[in-house]
């Protein structure tokens, strides 16, 4: 839209103000319920989930964690289960797991049979 690529009377750089400033009364909200958690004699009982998942909306730059990317597919976790558990059959001789991309198996640490 025309008005918010010109900034006419500085619309847009007011709203992103206001807009810090409201995140930074729900990061004020979410410190205060915290230490209130902390004086309850059942901390156990409160949830604030509530708060982090509003933090997580507004500021994900900031509240919102990464998953990790694991290149291991069910095919070949499967492949590798079935020939560690042909190893453990008695009279076999163990052998030697095949491992993932990335060169980590699930075998790796495990101790031979």
């Amino acid at each position: 839209m025309r008005w918010r690529d010109e900034d006419y009377l500085g619309f847009g750089r007011r709203l992103a103000q206001r807009h810090e400033e409201y995140v930074d009364s729900i990061e004020s909200v979410h410190t205060y319920v915290i230490r209130k958690i902390g004086e309850m004699e059942e901390p156990h009982k409160a949830n604030p989930v509530w708060i982090l998942g509003k933090l997580n909306a507004e500021r994900p730059e900031k509240y919102k964690g990464t998953t990790p990317q694991i290149n291991i597919d069910a095919r070949s976790i499967s492949a590798e289960l079935a020939q560690i558990g042909r190893a453990m059959l008695p009279g076999q001789a163990p052998a030697q797991a095949p491992t993932t991309e990335g060169g980590a198996g699930l075998s790796a640490g495990a101790e031979e049979v």
